[in-house]
């Protein structure tokens, strides 16, 4: 797997890591990909340019430890995700509640595990979605425990448009 962008804040559980949502991410492409080829997760660094416009869903996690789970991309990265997931073709028109609504579905799949690994025993909130606007690079600290900036496999480097990241972010 190539290198991808990961910050680690100072108040960041031991058990999630940035390598954990990496892997989280990978399984469920791997799981959803219709392209035999493609075996790993999205990958390389990047962080979403200033001012660019964003789709993003935001899941609470409680328990022994409270927090949220940023799942965000470029619009053209959740129309991946969503010819992915929902089996369409190439051709087909994703509109931007699909996508809102994939977004939504990573965010539930890989908070759980999050949840599972970091507040054994409390509970996951329903997604939230948006469309917002990016500032430069991660999300800020203190809140910030982890984040994952990160590229599809076959995108050119620097493809903007190819922007996955997630963010872990305490309350």
């Amino acid at each position: 797997m190539s290198e991808t962008s990961v910050v680690t804040g100072p108040d960041a559980p031991p058990v999630v890591t940035a390598e954990d949502l990496v892997g989280l991410v990978g399984d469920l492409w791997r799981s959803v990909s219709a392209d035999p080829e493609l075996e790993d997760a999205p990958v390389e660094a990047g962080w979403h340019p200033a001012g660019s416009r964003l789709l993003r869903s935001t899941i609470g996690i409680e328990g022994s430890w409270e927090g949220d789970l940023v799942v965000s991309c470029a619009p053209l990265a959740a129309e991946r995700w969503a010819r992915a997931m929902l089996a369409m073709d190439e051709d087909e028109v994703v509109g931007e509640a699909d996508a809102l609504d994939v977004l939504a579905e990573i965010a539930n799949v890989v908070g759980g595990a999050v949840k599972a690994h970091c507040a054994a025993g409390g509970r996951l909130g329903l997604p939230g979605t948006d469309v917002v606007e990016a500032h430069d690079g991660p999300p800020a600290a203190p809140e910030l425990l982890v984040a994952v900036g990160m590229t599809w496999p076959d995108a050119p480097l620097g493809d903007d448009d190819a922007l996955f990241s997630l963010a872990l972010v305490s309350r």
